[in-house]
């Protein structure tokens, strides 16, 4: 396996269930301590992550790397904060996400702010502290342009340093909601406007075209594609030099490394995929005579997926008039959107009967009303499963937290992260009540109507 469905820290026992290593502390113990549902986060699994795609940079580019966590996947200051220690940079895509990465106290040269439809406050916002703004419509060079003076003096830089978002016409095979490379993608610049937006950016005496950015789609089990990128891309830059322009020092491929959900999946190993994306920037430098760039890849599935697992209370078992039995769970689609949207698979347990063989098969579906709102279909379980036991869904790093709803008033769970030193610390505690009330206003009896 190239990567386990289960954390680091967990281990398969002889009875081939799912335990955390070195510790008397099931599952069921934390389900009780904390509340269900909830995200149980395991810094180990992430910092493995996180140092793989350091340490392979390092081993296979011998020019300048960086990596940086496309937060969109899981934004949460602590998280940022262990992916900051890990000499990673971060990818943002709001005022939200920039903030969060402030408050992890990354560096801004180290980050990287996205959008295919910012606002001009955030354009400014990204020109103000310093990070590099990746242009992605025509909207962005008018933002740009009209940056008042007084932010250019409070940025660092003094200067705004972009990437341009082109559409490399380059497809992988995955879900369409999450493939970003096809010609009619919403990101990025057609290939053939290229020189012209690079000739507006040139007239902007305060802008610096570091080089170019394409983001192909996620959960990918393809390296070959996004080295077909890189070539691609690669042969603009040479072609900028023909053309007079200044040197691209930058060259920032996306992310879009696939996970394993479930054990027949089959990705590349992180390790796997940076030489292979090495490799061809290395051999296609050297082929048409330029420097090497400085690489960015932006993972964001593949740091933070299988660092999480949820942890759900089962509550109504019945069966249907075909026989089907149904297994309901105390959380669902909002805390889990992925299935209903993208008809996401996960691996699943019984963790409160980790002895007993699986031999009756169920549908995990959530407690909310849409007939949609199922997790996992054909679940082999127990056939003691009961009312009160603890389910355990594995992989649900990416997405879930970040994409929960308030849908039927929900309160969206809490996080809590497995330390490095074995404890557990709450990261995002538990939505309340007054928490879904905080936003509508307070109304005078004069105001009612």
């Amino acid at each position: 396996m190239n990567q386990s469905v289960v954390p680091v820290s967990c281990g398969v026992a002889l009875d081939k269930r799912v335990r955390i290593i070195g510790k008397d502390t099931c599952f069921r113990e934390l389900a009780h301590r904390f509340g269900t549902p909830l995200y149980l986060l395991d810094e180990q699994t992430l910092v493995s992550a996180c140092s793989e795609y350091v340490e392979s940079l390092k081993l296979f580019y011998p020019g300048e790397a960086l990596a940086v966590y496309a937060c969109k996947a899981w934004s949460n200051p602590e998280i940022l904060k262990v992916i900051n220690r890990c000499g990673m940079g971060c990818d943002v895509v709001s005022l939200g996400e920039m903030h969060f990465a402030m408050k992890a106290r990354i560096p801004m040269e180290n980050v990287v702010f996205h959008g295919n439809n910012k606002s001009e406050l955030e354009v400014l916002s990204c020109i103000q502290n310093g990070a590099t703004l990746v242009v992605d419509g025509d909207l962005d060079i008018q933002f740009i342009r009209s940056c008042p003076e007084a932010i250019l003096r409070q940025s660092p830089k003094k200067v705004v340093e972009v990437l341009v978002r082109v559409v490399p016409g380059i497809e992988i095979h995955t879900h369409e909601n999450i493939r970003t490379g096809h010609f009619d993608s919403k990101f990025g610049f057609p290939l053939a406007k290229l020189w012209s937006v690079l000739e507006i950016l040139s007239r902007i005496p305060y802008v610096r075209v570091l080089g170019l950015h394409a983001h192909i789609g996620s959960q990918s089990f393809e390296s070959n594609p996004h080295a077909d990128v890189a070539a691609l891309l690669l042969s603009y830059y040479a072609e900028a030099l023909k053309k007079g322009l200044s040197e691209f020092t930058v060259l920032n491929l996306g992310g879009g490394l696939g996970v394993r959900y479930k054990n027949e999946d089959d990705p590349p190993s992180i390790k796997e995929w940076v030489q292979k994306i090495a490799l061809e920037v290395v051999q296609t430098c050297a082929k048409l005579g330029l420097k090497l760039p400085k690489l960015i890849c932006e993972p964001g599935r593949s740091i933070i997926c299988n660092s999480c697992c949820t942890l759900y209370t089962i509550g109504s078992i019945k069966t249907t008039a075909s026989g089907k039995e149904m297994v309901a769970v105390d959380g669902g689609m909002s805390d889990n959107p992925r299935p209903i949207t993208y008809q996401a698979k996960y691996s699943a347990e019984i963790s409160t009967r980790l002895n007993e063989d699986c031999t009756k098969q169920v549908t995990v579906v959530g407690k909310h009303c849409e007939s949609g709102d199922v997790l996992i279909k054909d679940l082999k379980v127990p056939a003691a499963t009961s009312t009160g036991d603890i389910l355990t869904v594995f992989c649900t790093g990416a997405y879930n937290a970040s994409m929960a709803s308030n849908y039927n008033q929900a309160c969206r769970p809490a996080a809590v992260m497995h330390c490095l030193d074995g404890s557990f610390r709450i990261i995002r505690r538990r939505e309340t009540l007054e928490d879904l009330c905080c936003l509508i206003p307070d109304y005078g009896e004069d105001e009612k109507r």
